[in-house]
């Protein structure tokens, strides 16, 4: 069950990549590469390397994208609370109105994961 979980979410998150790349320009070649690498092994390294480019990103979109690279990587991860605070960073980012329902929709499910119910009911209260 959680193994599926886990190919559900990296298929989500490539999806989702995919259509952030075809609403604005590509994902950045090192994007990519990073979030694949957390996402496929989930080895804090991997993580770390990540966070580093999200950190350094030039633009606020590819750091927005970055930023929802590692909660989703976190929530396969079952690193609820850390998943929360990424997606939380990439809520409401600047050319990411596409993903927005996403960030949402696995904020509330992170928060929720990390038993903090209130917040997540409040967070889907009023989703489509």
């Amino acid at each position: 069950m959680v193994l599926r979980m886990v190919q559900c979410s990296v298929r989500c998150l490539v999806l989702v990549l995919a259509l952030a790349g075809a609403a604005a320009a590509a994902p950045p070649a090192e994007l990519s590469r990073l979030s694949g690498a957390y996402l496929q092994n989930g080895k804090p390294q991997d993580r770390a390397a990540l966070a580093a480019y999200a950190g350094k990103a030039s633009s606020p979109e590819t750091q927005a994208l970055a930023r929802f690279a590692l909660g989703m990587g976190d929530f396969t991860a079952l690193a609820y609370a850390s998943a929360a605070t990424e997606l939380d960073r990439a809520d409401g980012a600047k050319g990411l109105e596409s993903l927005a329902d996403y960030v949402r929709f696995y904020r509330a499910r992170s928060l929720a994961g990390d038993e903090k119910f209130r917040e997540a009911a409040q967070l889907v209260a009023d989703f489509p």
